[in-house]
């Protein structure tokens, strides 16, 4: 659990022993799946560099930093017209026709931490900048930029690390559509979730905006040393709004957003021996209002109220127990971690009563091989296998869609996102020590996913690096 919180924290980044390193590396990767998202595509290619690097500036003060290309391919996305679902979801522009999205992504970051005697202050910040395209009809142009910032302080008391830190977010993204053809006219829809659109704006309204920010506190509690209890606690809120350049630049619709996350863990030590045993718990609901116009004879709009409608609400449990073990002098350590997962899903439209409800069971095992061989050569060999199984789906569309292909989307999303699958998880490293300080890295992941009777989702990923 170090890892996820140095991840949300920056006085919490350490590189054990080592002083300084820099790291460039290349990498691509393949999805094809047959059952899918139609809002995300049915695969993807990416292709990206990226390189990192970290510094101690003598014994109290560390500086690190990062930056990445990536350049990605989503494969035939209907009814919408936008990569960055996670930010603007359920409000996304679709239309009747669809195709590929290519989106190029830059970013930067970087941190900085510093000793003071017992306590440790740290600030971390981060730029991503992305656009977004179509080479053919209908063609959206996204370009949309994300701008973090993270405050971190941490004190020792006895055995224990315990350290707070605060998060805050900026998103913005300028969305447009164009038609070249002029023999070709698909309809565009202003979705407000669960098939719904806001019909007053049908039409050529193909320009938008969206502002968002999010911040959240979050707290750790460390053992010093690798034996003892770990706990994270983080909470963040989110709010997002869009609006429609065609109309005036008139807010459409917003959503508010509460994530909640509790994570223990205690590790116990015993010679070569080790044993982690963990538990999760993560609680997220969005609530989505959608305002009421009315286009006057001008063909202006004007805006008559605001409905709360949309809600969406997960809550996930995990579980997982790490059985580790050295052999021969640490130059082989395994690990097995058989794991569990239990998720509620439920979606509701609330004014004319659609909704999804369903619960999952999961379960598994993944396994961890490390092997030190002579000349510095490190092997590192992961596994995985996860069944998920629903417990219940259920689904209510009292209302029957106008649209016959939303209507379409909605069941097919209700069916992907209930079935019952197998996934199965291979991921193979390499590391050779070039000279005295140089390491070459190769990577290898495939992953593969079994939906009963319905077809497989594969992916296949490399990467190739040098470390300094």
């Amino acid at each position: 659990m170090k890892r996820e919180a140095a991840e949300r924290n920056p006085v919490l980044f350490q590189t054990d022993s080592l002083e300084q390193f820099t790291l460039i590396q290349a990498f691509t990767k393949t999805t094809r799946q047959q059952v899918f998202d139609p809002q995300l595509g049915n695969g993807k290619q990416i292709n990206g560099i990226q390189s990192q690097g970290f510094k101690r500036l003598g014994t109290q003060q560390s500086i690190w930093g990062r930056a990445k290309y990536a350049q990605e391919n989503h494969k035939n996305i209907s009814w919408n017209e936008n990569k960055d679902i996670e930010w603007i979801y359920p409000y996304l522009t679709a239309d009747s026709v669809g195709g590929h999205l290519t989106s190029e992504t830059y970013s930067i970051a970087g941190g900085y931490n510093r000793v003071i005697r017992r306590q440790i202050i740290g600030i971390s910040a981060s730029y991503l900048a992305s656009t977004q395209f179509r080479q053919t009809d209908p063609r959206p142009a996204n370009n949309s930029a994300e701008l973090s910032l993270q405050l971190g302080a941490s004190r020792q008391i006895n055995a224990y690390r315990t350290a707070i830190g605060l998060v805050y977010q900026n998103y913005s993204q300028l969305s447009s559509i164009t038609i070249k053809n002029p023999h070709q006219s698909p309809s565009f829809y202003q979705l407000i979730g669960m098939g719904m659109d806001q019909k007053v704006l049908w039409g050529k309204n193909t320009t938008s905006y969206f502002s968002g920010h999010s911040h959240g506190i979050n707290f750790q509690m460390l053992p010093k040393k690798q034996e003892g209890v770990y706990c994270i606690l983080d909470l963040k809120r989110f709010y997002i709004e869009k609006s429609i350049n065609n109309i005036g630049s008139i807010i459409s619709a917003f959503a508010k957003s509460e994530r909640k996350e509790v994570a223990l863990a205690y590790r116990k030590e015993r010679s070569n021996q080790a044993l982690t045993a963990r538990i999760k718990y993560i609680e997220y609901e969005r609530k989505g209002t959608s305002f009421l116009f009315d286009q006057q004879y001008s063909g202006t709009f004007i805006k008559i109220g605001e409905r709360q409608d949309f809600n969406h609400r997960v809550q996930t449990l995990n579980t997982a127990i790490t059985f580790l073990h050295n052999f021969i002098d640490n130059s082989l350590v395994a690990s097995i971690t058989p794991i569990g997962v239990y998720q509620h899903n439920r979606m509701d439209y609330s004014i004319d009563q659609r909704s999804w409800d369903y619960k999952s069971m999961a379960y598994g095992m993944e396994g961890k091989f490390q092997k030190l061989q002579r000349r510095n050569r490190l092997w590192e060999l992961q596994i995985g296998y996860k069944k998920q199984v629903p417990e219940t789906k259920n689904k209510v569309f009292n209302l029957i869609l106008e649209n016959k292909g939303l209507e379409a989307l909605q069941n097919q999303q209700f069916e992907y996102y209930t079935a019952a699958f197998s996934n199965y998880n291979l991921t193979l490293n390499y590391h050779q020590a070039l000279a005295k300080s140089m390491v070459l890295l190769v990577g290898l992941e495939s992953n593969l996913q079994y939906f009963n009777g319905k077809g497989y989702n594969k992916g296949i990923g490399l990467s190739l690096g040098i470390a300094i």
